[in-house]
């Protein structure tokens, strides 16, 4: 739940695109946020007040709103509430508007009132985007401190594709939570190259079978992305690529083997390796070249394994200033544990998290732990979201580098 505790002011205007609100008032308050809306006389022919209500749980805000609750100053009270505005769709009229300073209703009014992040998603006619009036519009709000996303190719209301279409809800979340916390919080890590791994690795029996563990990947893509809004250079190795954020500098193994290499390979320019991968302890000794059949009257297959590389104490005797990270995934003696892989590793930071408990650890968007660094010190880390944890990781990385 990425925007847990923060306030978010939704301005809607009049364009088709407004049918889409809904939906992504539903994904911000899912991520934990409380939504209030605001929508121009416009926008209510293309999406219900009602609708809009119900989903954010909240009145909605509008010019007869203000007419109504004369004694309210609703224009300087909802931008002092909320954390950050979202104008989608703005459309090009909304847009001339402010690029010009003209206040005539409650939408333009508390975008013009608010000194917090403004992130406006034109939505229009491809024609009327590429207008030199409309772009130049779009310079002075940028010129302004305001954040402009551009719309996306796609098709459009006149049955044609074209520049101009929303992004889809889901896209909408994602460039917010990307510019926000970037905007929260200073490029700390700018300048850093950062290794950060993540997923379990795969260890063939034969060419259809493998050996792995229940590591989704999710906990080392959210410490990627975390590293990247603090202005990190991150390369993401990882075990399930297609699974990974966009935007990433992607490295795709499989094996321990694998994964190792490809760290080392870009070790020696990291400042920082962060190892949320789950790397097989044992593999093969020799994988099958070929499907390995049921015989008849055979009731056991024996395989043999050997022991992998420990790719964090490799690490660790390599260590030239680095800034190494790992995680014990413990399911007893957590502390004791950690400690132990924390100095037999050399390591500067062990995160610790319970697996086998009804929240958090393996496959789940949440987790909690406890970060134990080299000098003795012991944070706590509540239950919370992955991307809420990565970035508690991250910034006590930053402030050690």
């Amino acid at each position: 739940m990425v925007f847990t505790g923060k306030h978010v002011l939704l301005v809607i205007t009049g364009g088709i695109a407004a049918y889409k609100m809904p939906q992504l008032v539903r994904l911000f308050v899912k991520q934990g946020a409380q939504v209030k809306v605001v929508v121009t006389e416009n926008a209510k022919n293309f999406v219900t007040v009602k609708t809009l209500a119900t989903v954010s749980q909240d009145v909605v805000y509008d010019d007869q709103y203000v007419s109504e609750n004369t004694a309210a100053l609703t224009h300087l009270e909802l931008p002092l509430w909320a954390d950050f505005v979202v104008v989608a769709p703005a459309t090009a009229n909304m847009i001339a508007k402010l690029a010009n300073g003209f206040a005539d209703n409650l939408a333009s009014t508390l975008v013009l009132a608010s000194n917090k992040p403004v992130y406006i998603f034109p939505a229009m006619n491809d024609v009327m985007y590429n207008q030199v009036a409309t772009q130049r519009n779009l310079q002075h709000l940028n010129e302004g401190g305001l954040t402009i996303f551009a719309p996306e190719t796609g098709p459009l209301a006149e049955g044609y594709s074209g520049k101009g279409r929303l992004p889809e809800p889901e896209t909408i979340i994602e460039t917010v939570y990307t510019a926000y916390y970037r905007h929260a919080h200073s490029q700390v890590l700018k300048g850093k190259r950062f290794i950060v791994t993540a997923g379990g690795t795969q260890e063939p029996i034969d060419p259809v079978r493998f050996i792995s563990n229940r590591s989704s990947g999710k906990m080392g893509y959210a410490l990627a992305k975390a590293a990247r809004l603090l202005g990190a250079e991150v390369t993401l190795i990882t075990t399930k690529p297609k699974l990974a954020p966009k935007g990433l500098k992607v490295v795709p193994v499989a094996t321990t083997e694998q994964l190792q290499a490809a760290i080392e390979a870009r070790y020696q320019q990291a400042d920082a390796v962060v190892m949320a991968a789950a790397p097989a302890d044992f593999r093969i000794a020799t994988p099958a070249q070929q499907k390995i059949k049921k015989v008849a009257g055979e009731d056991e297959l024996k395989l043999t394994l050997v022991k992998n590389p420990d790719i964090l104490a490799t690490l660790g005797k390599k260590k030239q200033g680095q800034f190494l990270a790992g995680f014990a995934a413990e399911t007893q003696d957590l502390e004791v544990n950690a400690q132990k892989k924390l100095q037999h590793k050399h390591l500067d930071l062990i995160i610790a998290n319970q697996v086998g408990q009804p929240e958090g650890g393996f496959d789940s968007d949440q987790n909690a732990g406890k970060m134990i660094f080299k000098d003795g010190t012991v944070q706590p880390i509540a239950l919370m979201s992955k991307e809420q944890m990565a970035m508690v990781i991250m910034t006590a990385i930053s402030e050690r580098l």
